[in-house]
């Protein structure tokens, strides 16, 4: 969606949301259920996401116990986690 965040509609938050919501679901059943394909799936989308919404840097971060941690930065230095796997 190539319009500003000040352009969004309440319409466009509710299938952002949506998409988001289901997305999440939709990877974590698969993290459950198939923890390889899973990992495949994110090292690709961490190849190529980067390709469709320019100015965003994916990384993995291991924490002290050895949990891996999706690490999300824009090029203005915010970031957002989600844990990986």
């Amino acid at each position: 969606m190539s319009k500003k965040k000040a352009d969004l509609t309440p319409e466009d938050v509710i299938y952002l949301e949506g998409y988001i919501s289901f997305t999440e679901h939709y990877a974590n059943y698969v993290k459950e259920n198939d923890r390889d394909i899973h990992n495949r799936a994110v090292d690709y989308a961490m190849t190529y996401a980067p390709e469709d919404v320019k100015g965003i840097k994916f990384s993995y971060i291991k924490d002290e116990n050895g949990r891996t941690t999706l690490d999300m930065k824009t090029e203005t230095g915010e970031k957002d986690e989600d844990t990986g796997s």
